[in-house]
């Protein structure tokens, strides 16, 4: 974490876990408690009027609750980090609370002191993290908030804050929204049930050809309405777990990658990713990587130009015996057994 203090706000209708989360934050080093609030209605004023960088919120509150508070601070569009505080018969609520892009992770009431601890202190590095990226600016940020919310109302205003100040440029505008495609599609599709990279390709020569700001704001306006409409979001998984799926998609092919590779990335240790892993995903972090390059290895298998030592290593796999060992395993026929399968079956 960085030298800058951080500013929280807690929302507990319990006096005693509000008191109680409000000494342990005071405690800590690189924060500081700004507020605290008895419903949502007081928590977000709290927010406002302290800039708070991280929301502790209660979902069950008298009056406005933490549900009404997470969406509030969404339409408002303020930048904060939220962990939702819950209780094991919330999870409807719970569901909901981490669809929004402003919440970063959840716990579960009773917790002890060194959850909340850690809890926080990995939460402060994803807002320094992402308050510091400088294509994360603001109306990236609200972008990225549309397409994921499935929001496509809003995209047309969010095109016209983007390109606010590129009237008397368009090459620079078209640079800016060559910045954006790339980011979108390395960011935000995670998982996804579609390929993105022919979208992408067919999206910059659409941009190249553009011969005026106008044109250029329709192009853009059209994809990101069609990301919005393509973008899946899984509701059970939270930022932290997104951010290690995004790097498993990214870096698929890195013999390297597990999940101490990983949580050094994200800066967080490795029992705290395995445990928010297994609890988002059902299922150890170690299995889903071995099923997801299997699937990938059957993908490119059906490529009878690559070579099954080539088709190891695109899937991260360095020793090809070992690969072929993994994959029976998982087929129950070895990588050449399974494609001569599929060619007999396309035949």
């Amino acid at each position: 974490m960085d030298d800058k203090i951080l500013k929280v706000v807690i929302a507990d209708d319990e006096a005693l876990a509000l008191n109680g989360i409000a000494n342990i934050v005071d405690n800590m080093d690189g924060f500081t408690v700004v507020g605290k609030a008895f419903n949502g209605e007081q928590a977000l004023m709290l927010v406002q009027d302290n800039k708070a960088d991280i929301l502790l919120t209660d979902i069950k509150m008298p009056n406005t609750d933490g549900m009404w508070l997470i969406d509030r601070i969404e339409k408002l569009n303020i930048n904060i980090t939220i962990i939702v505080i819950s209780a094991y018969d919330d999870q409807k609520y719970l569901r909901s609370a981490i669809r929004n892009p402003n919440v970063f992770d959840y716990i579960f009431k009773p917790f002890m002191k060194d959850e909340i601890v850690e809890l926080l202190q990995v939460a402060a590095n994803h807002h320094n993290r992402k308050n510091s990226n400088i294509d994360n600016n603001l109306n990236v940020n609200l972008i990225i908030n549309a397409i994921t919310s499935n929001n496509n109302e809003s995209i047309t205003n969010d095109v016209e804050l983007f390109f606010q100040n590129y009237a008397a440029d368009l090459q620079s505008a078209k640079e800016k929204a060559y910045g954006l495609v790339m980011h979108i599609n390395k960011n935000v599709f995670i998982e996804q049930s579609f390929s993105n990279k022919m979208f992408e390709n067919d999206i910059m020569s659409e941009i190249y050809d553009c011969d005026s700001l106008s044109s250029l704001k329709v192009v853009i306006t059209n994809y990101l309405n069609e990301c919005s409409n393509r973008y899946v979001k899984n509701e059970e998984v939270t930022t932290v777990v997104q951010a290690a799926l995004q790097i498993v998609q990214q870096e698929i092919d890195n013999c390297d990658l597990n999940l101490n590779y990983i949580a050094n990335k994200l800066d967080v240790t490795p029992n705290y990713l395995s445990g928010k892993f297994s609890r988002d995903m059902k299922q150890s972090f170690s299995n889903y990587l071995t099923h997801i390059r299997i699937n990938v290895a059957k993908d490119l298998l059906n490529d009878i130009s690559k070579k099954v030592y080539e088709v190891s290593l695109d899937v991260g796999y360095a020793d090809v015996s070992y690969f072929n060992k993994v994959f029976k395993e998982h087929t129950g026929l070895t990588p050449l057994q399974y494609r001569q399968e599929m060619i007999s079956i396309n035949k």
